[in-house]
């Protein structure tokens, strides 16, 4: 991504443009990807995220699939959540930037470059991750990430 914004997670499959992209599906890998229901991110996008996948998620690695059970990624989102909380509020934005990983030499310079409006476009996106794992969390027991 070189952009600074926006970004979110891509639902229509039609919209993506090659295949850098990760992979976020309801269920366990069943053989095949760029599944329908789906979120799929830039590899830079899904990159402000994986702190927080990690560290409840050990095994997780950016270039394999990851299968993380519904229990504990629902405890993903709510740390997500957590960090989007604290980046509407200025004086918490420092100790959330901490939390965000940056991908890329240049991709925290960049992110801050227009902080509050990325700030703005990170929490949306993690508020698309919540809706997302609301709408399938009870029907899988777990979730499963397609890294590069």
């Amino acid at each position: 991504m070189r952009s600074a914004y926006p970004f979110r997670a891509i639902t229509d499959r039609a919209s993506l443009e090659g295949t850098a992209y990760v992979e976020v599906m309801a269920g366990a890998y069943a053989n095949r990807c760029w599944n329908d229901g789906s979120l799929f991110f830039e590899e830079e996008v899904f990159g402000y995220i994986e702190p927080t996948i990690e560290k409840y998620e050990p095994t997780y690695d950016h270039y394999a699939f990851t299968q993380i059970s519904t229990h504990d990624w629902v405890k993903i989102v709510k740390a997500l959540a957590d960090i989007r909380s604290g980046l509407g509020v200025e004086t918490f934005r420092p100790a959330m930037l901490e939390r965000i990983g940056f991908l890329f030499t240049d991709s925290k310079e960049r992110f801050t470059e227009n902080l509050n409006k990325n700030c703005v476009v990170l929490g949306a996106l993690i508020s698309q991750m919540e809706m997302w794992t609301s709408d399938n969390q009870y029907g899988h027991s777990c979730v499963t990430i397609l890294g590069l």
